[in-house]
């Protein structure tokens, strides 16, 4: 037996009340529709949340969308001294010097290995998921490349990022 709002006891498995004629919904109804208040809930304050961030980010530097972003690759400067480790993993310490009045973020090296010849013998990409600020330096000590030929010699660059 359930209640209804009227105060008349119905049959558990009754979908409207005999007296008043509301109508029953069920428990899977309610899940679903608190799930999609949830959803509407998270899109509204979720995007609030992302506009406030993308202000902040773009408040301290120049805008994300007037920065070319190959003309920001090559405005940075990649430092950067490599080893190999247990024979033939390459481990690598990158300096990047951000002269511009751009952040950026997420950015991608890719080391290109050679023979002792100067025959090109493979490359490693790996992403470096940290943010650099403007007019800065930004040090990551012992990044591991992968791996590599014994006899390889390597010449890294930054290949992508992400503008803030």
């Amino acid at each position: 037996m359930k209640d209804c709002k009227c105060g008349n006891a119905c049959a558990s498995n009754a979908t409207n009340c005999p007296k008043c004629g509301y109508r029953f919904t069920s428990t899977f109804t309610k899940l679903i529709l608190v799930l999609i208040g949830v959803m509407i809930l998270g899109k509204v304050f979720g995007g609030l949340s992302s506009n406030s961030r993308s202000t902040d980010l773009s408040s301290t530097a120049g805008s994300a969308a007037t920065v070319d972003r190959k003309e920001l690759i090559h405005s940075v400067k990649l430092d950067y001294k490599w080893s190999k480790s247990f024979g033939s993993f390459m481990t690598a310490d990158f300096t990047l010097n951000n002269p511009t009045n751009y952040r950026f973020k997420d950015f991608e090296i890719k080391c290109t290995h050679y023979s002792p010849s100067g025959t090109e013998i493979d490359h490693n990409t790996r992403t470096i998921y940290q943010i650099v600020e403007p007019q800065s330096k930004k040090v990551v000590k012992n990044f591991d490349m992968g791996f590599i030929h014994s006899q390889a010699n390597s010449s890294c660059e930054i290949t992508d990022l992400t503008p803030l």
